[in-house]
């Protein structure tokens, strides 16, 4: 039977052959200050993912002399990932269309580079330390490295000709009406968690696990990812996407938000299970030394957080003109709130109910429309109805919508009652707002 130190000694020749590869990829990031392909990072996952299960089949991660260095490379394959994504957003930015209204795409770029260039120094720092540790172990490191003819450089993308073309427009357009709706809930939900909220950089380290978590981005990444997937099923090459351009533009403020997830999960799994945050431990104490929390803290909040929240904003714009086109609009006639009327409370509750469905809805005094999204329009509205002394009035939109504030009008819009059940959504806008 082999004694420990023959166990040990076999250990190491094993994880010098399982690791080849893993080192030769590192000499090559080290060596260069160039950005990646997406082919590099994905043969980099690829490896480390070997090693790592490698690794784990032995018990490394339990055995003090190799904890560290199972470390280090479960840090190093999470970097990897969050490059792999970065790369992603960045080469097709522009066909995802995703304009920034608000900065421009060149600004967009130049965060999006900027996070990059900040995770390759992550990368290379702690490919450093695991060459170090390497040789503490005495693990015999190769000198060589990738060939980088198949790896440098930007891929260039281009559109072919789109000319396949679905003809079930029926059910294109229910399955748009579907995944339009997926998406604003998760733009509200987003929203609702605050990812768009300003922190300040005293109080970073209250942002996982009160504001963000692995768990509660790869939930909302996944939800979009399953509008993405519906969207290229029922939707992509439909005679209604051709027809419409807003559904285009939908697509590209699906995906940009989901791959911002997928960096805040990956960062987040870093802070939670490398970092001594949650439990502190020698090793975890190392990986701080090298990775910056204050730094990874900052990229998290104002690249992945801010930027998902922007751009579903945007998007849940875009998704409400979608549902406002596909709407079948009805009017109704319903009555003045008693004994003041349309004044702040009834217009707050009428405005939610509103925007929770997203499609537009006006009331009708006189022939003039007045959104009913705005507080400040049904308010204005309120005084030419009070002025006229009317007592019913006229409310124009989607069928759906105007039975929810029949609802609303049948409890007197909840002056002198509580908000029904059916209404329960009012009572969670509220206490968000």
């Amino acid at each position: 039977m082999d004694t420990l130190e023959e166990n040990d000694l076999k250990f190491i020749r094993l994880l010098e052959v399982k690791a080849e590869s893993f080192f030769t990829i590192g000499n090559y990031i080290l060596e260069n200050n160039t950005s990646f392909s997406q082919k590099f990072d994905m043969m980099v996952m690829q490896e480390i993912l070997h090693l790592e299960i490698f690794l784990d089949d032995y018990g490394a991660r339990n055995n003090k002399k190799y904890v560290y260095i199972t470390e280090l490379i479960a840090s190093i394959r999470n970097f990897t990932n969050v490059m792999y994504t970065t790369k992603h957003i960045f080469d097709r930015i522009s066909l995802y269309k995703v304009e920034d209204t608000v900065n421009g795409e060149k600004n967009f770029k130049e965060s999006v580079n900027n996070f990059y260039e900040w995770s390759i120094g992550c990368l290379k720092k702690l490919y450093t330390e695991a060459f170090e540790e390497a040789k503490r172990l005495k693990v015999k490191i190769p000198q060589g490295k990738v060939d980088d003819r198949f790896f440098k450089g930007n891929e260039n993308h281009f559109k072919l000709e789109q000319n396949i073309e679905k003809d079930n427009v029926e059910l294109a357009v229910n399955r748009i009406l579907e995944l339009t709706s997926k998406y604003r809930k998760v733009a509200k939900s987003i929203h609702r968690e605050n990812f768009g909220k300003k922190i300040k950089p005293k109080d970073l380290n209250t942002l996982i696990p009160f504001r963000v978590d692995e768990k509660k981005a790869r939930k909302f990444q996944n939800i979009l990812h399953g509008v993405q997937s519906d969207y290229d099923t029922y939707v992509k090459g439909s005679s209604e996407e051709k027809t419409h351009k807003n559904l285009k533009r939908l697509r590209g403020f699906v995906a940009v938000p989901m791959y911002l997830l997928g960096i805040v999960s990956w960062l987040s799994h870093f802070y939670e299970r490398h970092l001594p945050t949650i439990r502190n431990t020698e090793v975890k104490e190392k990986i701080s030394a090298i990775i910056n929390t204050d730094e990874l803290l900052h990229h998290l909040a104002y690249f992945g957080m801010n930027l998902c929240h922007k751009y579903l904003h945007i998007g849940n714009e875009i998704a409400e003109k979608i549902l406002t086109y596909y709407s079948q609009p009805i009017t109704m006639e319903l009555p003045v709130p008693q004994p003041i009327g349309f004044h702040a409370r009834p217009s707050h509750y009428i405005s939610l109910i509103v925007n929770e469905f997203g499609t537009d809805v006006f009331l009708v005094v006189d022939g003039e429309e007045y959104s009913c999204k705005s507080v400040m329009m049904l308010l204005q509205a309120g005084g030419e109805i009070a002025e006229k002394g009317l007592k019913t009035v006229t409310f124009k939109g989607d069928e759906k919508v105007l039975k929810d504030l029949k609802i609303l009008a049948e409890h007197n819009y909840c002056e002198d009652s509580s908000i029904p059940p059916e209404l329960n959504y009012i009572r969670i806008a509220r206490n968000f707002l």
